[in-house]
């Protein structure tokens, strides 16, 4: 595998999240499971500060024109996805101790209070993407929408 040690653990790291290994992420495999995980490492990568060039090469020798079309693409399918969204930002910021990344990490045994807490977040999650799933899974669930903290123009 080439690419520095921490942008392989961002691939295993996010890969995992998502189900997947880090050799399946990186490989040919097309199943929507394998390409919505490995779509999340190269935006993990890009949100790194990774160019193009350098996340085709972690990601299995990759054209880099496939990773821009993939993070262009990703960043609007994936985002009412609170899983997509949560993995991408832990792979940003894997190579943080756990005790030293910003914000308490949200309790994903319910993930309305997870989407609740993401908001009060600005900058880790588009507020307008956990709102929406927010919505989304409280209707699913049969619920009332629970009202959302209000968000500053700095989160937007």
């Amino acid at each position: 595998m080439t690419g520095r040690p921490a942008d392989r653990e961002c691939i295993r790291l996010v890969a995992a999240l998502l189900g997947s290994s880090s050799e399946a992420v990186r490989g040919k495999g097309r199943h929507p499971e394998l390409v919505r995980a490995r779509w999340a490492c190269m935006v993990a990568l890009r949100r790194r500060g990774l160019s193009y060039p350098e996340i085709g090469q972690a990601m299995g020798g990759k054209d880099h024109t496939t990773v821009m079309h993939a993070c262009d693409i990703a960043e609007v399918r994936y985002a009412a996805d609170l899983a997509w969204l949560l993995a991408v930002d832990e792979g940003v910021r894997c190579d943080v101790p756990a005790s030293r990344r910003r914000g308490p990490k949200p309790d994903m045994s319910d993930p309305r209070e997870a989407c609740i807490g993401l908001l009060s977040m600005p900058g880790r999650v588009p507020p307008e993407a956990c709102r929406a799933a927010l919505v989304l899974m409280s209707l699913a669930a049969g619920l009332p929408v629970p009202t959302m903290p209000a968000v500053g123009p700095a989160a937007c």
